[in-house]
């Protein structure tokens, strides 16, 4: 009762898989809010992971194969094969939305010494990913603006004149010329390698 309870409340989705690759009836029930569908138990596991997957055709077959060459074999063979198992995807809904999916796998091991089944936790991570690429930004527009404070004001003024000079003589070389002029792309890479210089200096490690 109390393992029925736990898999009735917990946050996340946990299954195992059966030989033959079929899915327990006993799940967290929570994996139908993740998949969004009811239609787990007795599913092979591959239909359910992998038909609304983004990975690669590669990387899924050897998901399937290592799957295949664990279960119901001895523990060793999940040594030898868990690097194949996917630990992270993202899969695409029938809205357009996507979710990325966090995943796990554990051998359980019978007395024998073979792998009975393979568990697997599912976690929905989309909006932690979501929330670490907007630390990520703020990170980098917080440097960059570091970078600018710590120059002295009139030096970083004459920076941009001389870097907005520089790439509208770019744009006018690149406009004005249809066919491939070697003294063009000379002007091109000097003109851009005195920006490149010129922010250096300043500590502009961004640009």
């Amino acid at each position: 009762n109390d393992i029925a309870n736990m898999m009735a409340n917990m946050h996340q989705g946990l299954f195992t898989i059966t030989e033959g690759g079929l899915i327990h009836p006993e799940y967290a029930s929570f994996l139908e809010q993740i998949f969004e569908t009811d239609r787990i138990a007795d599913r092979n596991f591959a239909d359910l992971l992998f038909s609304n997957t983004k990975a690669g055709s590669d990387s899924v077959d050897q998901n399937i194969t290592g799957v295949d060459a664990i279960v119901g074999e001895d523990e060793m063979m999940y040594d030898f094969n868990s690097h194949c198992l996917l630990t992270e995807m993202i899969i695409g809904l029938d809205d357009d939305r996507e979710k990325i999916l966090e995943l796990d796998w554990d051998p359980i091991i019978s007395e024998a010494g073979e792998v009975d089944k393979l568990m697997v936790t599912v976690r929905d991570v989309t909006e932690l990913k979501a929330l670490e690429a907007e630390a990520e930004g703020q990170k980098r527009e917080l440097a960059i603006i570091g970078e600018i404070l710590a120059v002295d004001a009139a030096k970083f003024s004459d920076f941009l004149s001389s870097a907005e000079e520089f790439y509208t003589e770019c744009r006018q070389l690149i406009e004005t010329n249809s066919e491939k002029d070697l003294d063009v792309i000379a002007s091109l890479f000097r003109a851009m390698h005195t920006v490149k210089g010129n922010a250096r200096t300043y500590g502009l490690k961004h640009i």
